[in-house]
């Protein structure tokens, strides 16, 4: 009872930003024990269920990038599907489309402040193990990059699927 009096009594009332400060300094340096890193590591790993989980708490989706890659492939009649809301997972990775004709290709858009500089080659290398490749486009606004160049770049990415995959046959 002492307790729920204690909880209820703290209600509504806002932190100063001393006792913030104070608070978050406390904390600062108190790392996870090793178990729960691992435990942690070991549920997210491999696990798509996790993985879906996770994206459905995620910011709105689509975002207005996708949207306008969205567009882009309506206009174009590109077989491609919106993925990044978490309806499909590969290697515990959600990419934003991916390709509806049989080709294993995904196509991720993103603005350069979230995106690393080797983004692309750290997905490739993620993905490549399960036979997928993946088109980056980095912009703030597609029409940037114009969508000849988004149009021919994916072109340019089947053909090259194309030409590997019927090689290895």
């Amino acid at each position: 009872e002492t307790l729920k009096k204690c909880q209820t009594g703290h209600l509504g009332r806002k932190h100063s930003p001393e006792t913030k400060l104070a608070m978050s300094l406390q904390r600062k340096g108190k790392s996870k024990s090793q178990e729960f890193k691992d435990k942690i590591r070991k549920l997210r790993s491999g696990n798509d269920e996790w993985t879906k989980a996770a994206l459905r708490g995620l910011l709105k989706r689509p975002t207005s990038l996708e949207n306008e890659m969205d567009q882009i492939i309506k206009r174009n009649n590109l077989h491609y599907i919106y993925t990044g809301n978490g309806d499909f997972i590969i290697g515990g990775l959600n990419p934003d489309f991916v390709n509806t004709d049989g080709l294993k290709i995904s196509i991720e858009v993103g603005v350069p402040r979230y995106k690393e500089s080797d983004y692309e080659s750290k997905r490739r290398k993620r993905l490549s193990p399960y036979g997928w490749d993946c088109v980056v486009f980095i912009a703030d606004n597609l029409n940037d990059l114009g969508e000849d160049y988004i149009v021919s770049t994916i072109q340019r990415a089947e053909e090259a699927w194309r030409s590997n995959h019927l090689l290895r046959l």
